[in-house]
């Protein structure tokens, strides 16, 4: 990744990402190229964007052209100010700086270093709609969110099936709140829609076609913890989704459970099938389905989200899946 710089005063940045145009990069140690004196000695320094002592990242030496090209340090992933200074060749050179040549109130692009993949922080199967809800998030320099909406990433099966079709997904609704680094939702539509038959499916959301701003692709890897990921950019999220007539099982995970990270995350639960009247603790049948299944849904789906502060914007469209799931049943009830 370079910054190339034209001159202004000698010293003054006004960036033009050449391979990136979003100021955002996943390249640690990125490349600033600019025009200053002949033969002047360029120290260029990174601040945190919330302040902080000035940290010598890099030095050059500007060529007969003026030109020059310098290879910063190391730096952690973050969203930095980076300042300049100048010191002008021969005995006694005048030193001017540091200025701040790119980042927050110079009406430049700040420098983001981002070499952490997103993940998803929720993944709620509901049967009796014929949808799969999942929320992806990316904390550094933001989602790339058309990666987001492309279909060809996401497959939804029967579990143990390989015939065609080999997935049942049919169309999806992006839900969008905030910024690029808030949570984007996304509604699976399975089946049309229709209820599906109680069972076992299997989730999968390719990693390589959903990237963030800076070009890491999916943490996805699922352990049963969410988020997702083994704090490496890659890995597909794969889940094996499990409902019954009564109750809805969190997903679990198709290989390995023992994750990584530590402490390892949230460990998602399941809840009583929305529009069924109990869950499968409960010992009752199932011949009644009217109001009382959608508050125990709701209310169920609502402690679920809860538990997933990244995701409180579901709580909506869970309430009214709950709500539609018991007038299916209620519905059916009636016609029988």
């Amino acid at each position: 990744v370079e910054v190339e710089a034209v001159e202004h005063s000698r010293l003054d940045v006004l960036s033009v990402w050449l391979s990136n145009s979003d100021k955002v990069t996943n390249v640690s140690q990125p490349i600033i190229n600019g025009v200053s004196e002949p033969g002047a000695i360029i120290n260029l320094f990174s601040q945190p964007i919330l302040g902080g002592p000035l940290t010598f990242i890099g030095r050059g030496i500007a060529d007969a052209a003026g030109d020059y090209s310098i290879k910063t340090n190391f730096l952690p992933d973050g969203f930095y100010n980076v300042f300049a200074t100048s010191t002008d060749p021969g005995p006694g050179g005048t030193v001017t700086g540091p200025v701040l040549i790119l980042g927050a109130g110079s009406g430049k692009p700040i420098l983001i270093i981002d070499t952490v993949g997103p993940v998803i922080t929720e993944a709620i199967f509901r049967r009796p709609l014929g949808k799969v809800i999942v929320a992806f998030q990316d904390l550094g320099g933001g989602l790339n969110t058309a990666s987001v909406q492309d279909g060809i990433d996401y497959s939804f099966t029967t579990y143990g099936k390989t015939k065609y079709p080999p997935s049942l997904i049919t169309g999806f609704t992006t839900v969008q709140q905030g910024t690029i680094r808030d949570p984007i939702e996304m509604d699976i539509s399975v089946n049309h829609n229709h209820p599906l038959r109680t069972g076992r499916y299997v989730l999968t959301i390719k990693s390589g076609g959903i990237t963030d701003l800076a070009g890491n692709s999916l943490d996805g890897e699922y352990y049963g913890f969410l988020p997702s990921g083994n704090g490496k950019a890659g890995g597909d999220f794969k889940a094996l989704l499990v409902s019954n007539r009564s109750y809805t099982f969190a997903a679990f995970p198709t290989q390995s459970s023992a994750t990584p990270k530590n402490p390892p995350g949230i460990k998602p639960v399941g809840y009583p099938t929305p529009g069924k009247h109990h869950s499968s603790h409960q010992g009752n049948d199932n011949k009644n389905s009217g109001g009382n299944s959608q508050s125990t849904a709701t209310h169920a789906t609502k402690t679920h989200v809860a538990n997933h502060p990244l995701t409180t914007h579901a709580v909506n469209h869970a309430t009214h899946d709950a709500a539609l799931a018991g007038m299916v049943v209620s519905k059916k009830s009636k016609g029988k």
